[in-house]
């Protein structure tokens, strides 16, 4: 399925049917990460099923819900859950969920994920700021898009005003996000690519959904939280321990969440 307007707007009618109260931050909670919303005060709950055209995620530790949420006077939509490619989805039906922010009028977004560290500086449990990804995914959400406003300026895709902060407050590391296809996890020669390139982090998300959401130039702040180490540094690597390391961090994603969103 390629990019369709009315398909989004198809969206966005069915869920200005259920919550019509304008929004003013999206936030996309990744692998075991969904009790980072606990920080807010939740008004609604709305099941992926009841949003028109929208995909529900198979994968274990992602949940199939948006939590509408209030904090600091501002109406916050949650997304508990998100959709991959390899669960074979296409790159448009991934990043609909952002799309349909993106039309509801949300101008800010934080991207959370799981990733695997690449260098010796990040340590099982940190939380990364994304400052930069590399697209090795093999796809793009903008195809099908029949003018010229698919070709989009990449500078400047995360947003960078919080994090001296944040590296002080939390000690948070930075570095650049590489985006591969999954399911299955890199193998060493991979992973020594990874770091020629530039990589400081790898997972199986993310990418689509920044891309989506610079066409519709929003302020992105992405965040890395490093639930294992790649192949060559970790010798077994599981689904099940990235999710329960996801869940043991989610408390400190929370507080930087809301630092963010204050």
């Amino acid at each position: 399925m390629l990019f369709d307007k009315n398909i989004i707007q198809e969206s966005k009618e069915s869920f200005l049917n259920l919550f019509p109260e304008e929004l003013d931050w999206g936030i996309v909670l990744g692998s075991g990460l969904s009790e980072a919303s606990g920080y807010f005060e939740k008004k609604e709950e709305i099941p992926f099923s009841k949003i028109k055209h929208l995909k529900e995620p198979s994968i274990e530790g992602h949940q199939n819900k948006f939590c509408i949420c209030r904090f600091d006077n501002k109406n916050i939509l949650v997304m508990q859950g998100r959709l991959h490619l390899y669960e074979g989805l296409s790159p448009f039906e991934v990043s609909l969920p952002i799309a349909l922010m993106g039309e509801l009028g949300i101008k800010k977004l934080i991207l959370t994920n799981a990733a695997g560290g690449l260098l010796p500086s990040l340590k099982i449990g940190d939380i990364m700021a994304i400052t930069d990804h590399i697209n090795l995914q093999g796809a793009n959400p903008l195809i099908g898009i029949s003018n010229s406003s698919k070709f989009i300026d990449m500078n400047d895709v995360y947003s960078k005003i919080y994090i001296n902060e944040l590296k002080k407050r939390f000690a948070i590391k930075t570095g650049v996000y590489a985006g591969i296809l999954g399911p299955n996890y890199e193998t060493p020669a991979e992973i020594r690519f990874l770091k020629k390139i530039g990589a400081s982090a790898v997972g199986m998300s993310t990418v689509m959904e920044a891309i989506i959401a610079k066409y519709y130039q929003m302020e992105i702040f992405g965040f890395s939280v490093i639930t294992n180490m790649t192949a060559g540094i970790q010798k077994k690597l599981s689904h099940k321990g990235v999710v329960e390391t996801g869940k043991k961090a989610a408390k400190k994603l929370g507080e930087i969440i809301k630092l963010a969103v204050s």
